[in-house]
């Protein structure tokens, strides 16, 4: 299969992938231009050298997992070999609303347009329903229950914007446990503390509690629920783009932060 035909074939089945793109090299083996296709699994190459298209895969890998596109230099014995550019194609992110009251409905729209795909969760069927939520696959239940059963990725994200901080802490309580690439919960500061305060006598760990966006959403200023959703999206946004610590320096005003170039990564290997 041609490996137009095979992005194609991945793209279609969305699946993440990777194109590695050599751009510099010193080996007369290989050719400016040549294209090899990863996925967490296969590779799809036209490099005959099985040790450079597996080493080249595996470092290939590591840079999807990370969901970054970069530059990758190769390196045999301390002698550079070859450049390439990887290209990353990530799965598409879920976001899970839970909740579906006032705040979800603005940031489902919000959602769509980031190319989500999107989960609505609420026990009560007159507000989850796909009258309110078309962009949305809507699940009625009890939120416990569902989270339960919801297989979640390291490319999930989680909103917590149920009716009562009853319901949020007992969806922190299993969503720690779940991978995830972001979990964001409503409250003020004062209340969102008492809940962690009483999650650690509990036995949950600081640094779990930590890393959950508390209070949800970046400081925009404004109490809508079109700017409250606005406010989770551009937090959202954030994080899949720059990193989580990002995020945080963002809602701290810590402002000074500066674009990095594109990432470098350097492969060593040697026969």
């Amino acid at each position: 299969m041609h490996l137009i035909d095979k992005i194609i074939e991945l793209t279609q089945q969305k699946i993440p992938f990777a194109c590695i793109h050599i751009y510099e090299n010193n080996l007369p083996q290989l050719s400016l231009g040549m294209c090899t296709v990863i996925t967490h699994e296969d590779i799809f190459s036209v490099i005959d050298d099985d040790n450079i298209s597996g080493s080249l895969a595996q470092a290939a890998r590591d840079i999807l997992e990370e969901n970054h596109s970069c530059q990758l230099s190769v390196y045999r014995k301390k002698e550079l070999i070859l450049k390439a550019f990887v290209e990353v194609f990530p799965q598409p992110q879920r976001l899970v609303i839970l909740g579906a009251g006032h705040i979800a409905q603005p940031l489902c729209d919000l959602a769509k347009i980031m190319n989500f795909d999107i989960y609505v969760v609420d026990d009560r069927p007159d507000y989850a329903n796909s009258q309110r939520f078309p962009q949305a696959k809507v699940i009625v239940g009890e939120f416990a229950e569902v989270l339960n059963d919801f297989s979640s990725s390291p490319h999930t994200y989680f909103v917590l914007i149920t009716r009562g901080h009853t319901f949020d802490s007992a969806c922190l309580k299993i969503l720690v446990n779940k991978p995830y690439a972001y979990i964001g919960m409503v409250g003020s500061l004062r209340r969102l503390q008492g809940v962690f305060k009483l999650m650690e006598r509990q036995g949950y760990s600081k640094s779990i509690l930590d890393k959950i966006h508390a209070p949800i959403g970046l400081p925009l200023g404004g109490d809508s629920p079109q700017d409250i959703a606005l406010s989770i999206m551009a937090e959202i946004v954030s994080v899949r783009n720059r990193g989580p610590l990002w995020a945080q320096n963002l809602k701290e005003e810590f402002r000074g932060l500066k674009k990095s170039q594109v990432s470098k990564k350097t492969l060593h290997w040697d026969e």
